[in-house]
């Protein structure tokens, strides 16, 4: 426990993430991918791909995240394990609707993962920020992008599909998932110095 007379202040981690990445969450949403499957115009190669980089980012995200939990012990609060959407997105990659596709990661993705690669080695709490957004993100608008989903690719639903997770926590929405982990973040001993760590990983 951090002694309440420590110079360092504890903080709300969960809360200042939120606000420090309002601005990423608005410029995704603005996209024009984004807006393209919203209005159910998106190409099926376009979206194969989204699906073949969003792999290649979670493969390495699920793999560096959970040494990260291990590097610091203030972090092993958090269950990583039911977050976890690699497995899921493989699926839909394998779906009957992609058939006959096949393609690379983009130069998008590669220097992506080239970043999560170096920021690991520098402080694994950067990736923390990096969880925050993309599955938290992935949580918020999944309901939303899987009704537009499945109208082009009904077999290819994995990713947005959440009940599992939900289940897993005895939860019956992704809100309140959403406020649980949120909650367990804010309950991090996380000082000044780590925030610091955390909020530069973009």
């Amino acid at each position: 426990m951090i002694d309440a007379t420590s110079s360092l202040k504890t903080l709300m981690f969960a809360s200042r993430l939120q606000n420090d990445t309002k601005d990423i969450h608005s410029e995704v949403e603005k996209h024009p991918f984004v807006q393209n499957l919203l209005q159910d115009e998106l190409e099926t190669t376009s979206y194969y791909q989204h699906l073949k980089d969003l792999q290649f980012i979670y493969q390495t995200l699920e793999a560096a995240f959970p040494r990260a939990l291990n590097l610091v012990p203030s972090l092993k609060k958090i269950n990583f394990s039911e977050l976890a959407r690699e497995q899921y997105i493989v699926k839909d990659l394998n779906s009957i609707d992609f058939e006959h596709l096949h393609v690379k990661p983009s130069m998008a993705a590669i220097e992506y993962v080239n970043h999560l690669f170096q920021i690991q080695h520098q402080n694994p709490l950067k990736l923390l920020a990096h969880v925050y957004v993309r599955y938290l993100g992935d949580l918020s608008g999944g309901f939303i992008l899987k009704k537009h989903i499945e109208k082009k690719w009904p077999n290819a639903t994995n990713f947005y599909d959440f009940s599992s997770l939900l289940r897993m926590s005895d939860l019956s929405s992704p809100w309140k998932y959403k406020k649980l982990f949120k909650q367990i973040l804010n309950e991090l001993p996380l000082e000044s110095h780590h925030y610091r760590g955390s909020q530069d990983g973009f």
